[in-house]
């Protein structure tokens, strides 16, 4: 288990107070989901950390605080009960009001697909 991983787990017993099957550091799931291989974007992420020439890309985080605005729209998604992931397609009135910005830019600066 890796240091960034052994953190993970250490804050997760901590908050749950819960091992799973007698395993100390371990959460507390169901078996099915303890039986799970480690992703390979892991395996390729926990290879490359420490190493100072390597740009942590792998999982898309920014080397920049998330701006405020976004911070308060999670909280407020969060307060409301906004917990569970979108459909496959995304949020319609978010995919319109992209669409609408994308296709004025393209109008601005006269380009097209």
């Amino acid at each position: 288990m890796s240091e960034s991983e052994g953190a993970v787990v250490s804050e997760l017993s901590q908050l749950t107070g819960a091992h799973g099957a007698g395993a100390p550091g371990v959460p507390n799931a169901r078996d099915a989901v303890r039986a799970l291989r480690p992703s390979q974007i892991r395996e390729v992420a926990n290879a490359g950390f420490g190493i100072a020439d390597v740009l942590p890309f792998w999982f898309g985080e920014s080397d920049r605080v998330t701006p405020q605005f976004i911070r308060d729209a999670a909280s407020r998604a969060l307060a409301d009960g906004e917990t569970f992931y979108t459909h496959n397609l995304g949020i319609a009135p978010l995919r319109e009001a992209l669409a609408r910005y994308v296709s004025s830019e393209r109008r601005r600066l006269g380009t097209s697909l």
